[in-house]
């Protein structure tokens, strides 16, 4: 089903509904991540669209941690400009 990065060995695809799909793994630091997505917008990421544009409702961190399993540095500063805290 999924082509690109997002199924990688960092994060794994489970069904929900017949609409939607849960993205979960471990980031590289060892935490726990999981969040729910529609069947739609994992086709419209497949196809080649701008994961930003695929994914519009899940923060800039979410996409780092499909696209490369890292997430939750603080020197990235993707989220808010202050923000020291992993937002998962």
């Amino acid at each position: 089903m999924i082509g690109r990065y997002i199924h990688g060995p960092n994060v794994h695809i489970h069904p929900v509904t017949e609409d939607t799909v849960c993205l979960s793994g471990y980031c590289r630091s060892g935490q726990y991540h999981e969040m729910v997505v529609d069947n739609t917008n994992v086709m419209e990421y497949n196809d080649g669209a701008l994961i930003q544009n695929a994914f519009p409702s899940l923060s800039a961190s979410e996409r780092e941690f499909l696209m490369t399993g890292m997430c939750c540095d603080p020197l990235w500063k993707l989220d808010e400009p202050d923000d020291t805290k992993c937002p998962f």
